[in-house]
């Protein structure tokens, strides 16, 4: 799932979305299964709803670190909020494929 919107949901409704999805399509056992979420709304709830789903790998919706290229992007985050969802997310990650 990727451009950051999945989190734009709450973590209910992404739940019954992502477990509706696996219902038709059903992931190949250790498979790796990447979401991109936007650091600016993406709590705690949503990072455990997606590890309970299987999810191994999420990549931030950063654009810039840059106060004026964030303004201008209208993409204004803070470092402190990416710093956030990485702390989090990192203890609730599950091991992934592993390349041979």
């Amino acid at each position: 799932m990727a451009a950051g919107t999945p989190t734009y949901q709450s973590p209910a409704e992404l739940t019954g979305l992502l477990q509706h999805f696996f219902t038709y399509f059903t992931p190949i056992p250790g498979a790796e299964l990447a979401v991109e979420v936007d650091p600016r709304v993406t709590t705690d709830e949503h990072i455990d709803a997606l590890a309970a789903l299987g999810f191994n790998r999420i990549s931030l919706g950063v654009q810039d670190f840059t106060r004026e290229v964030q303004v201008a992007i209208n993409r204004v985050q803070s470092i402190d909020e990416t710093r956030r969802v990485v702390e989090r997310a990192r203890p609730a990650a599950t091991p992934g494929p592993t390349s041979t």
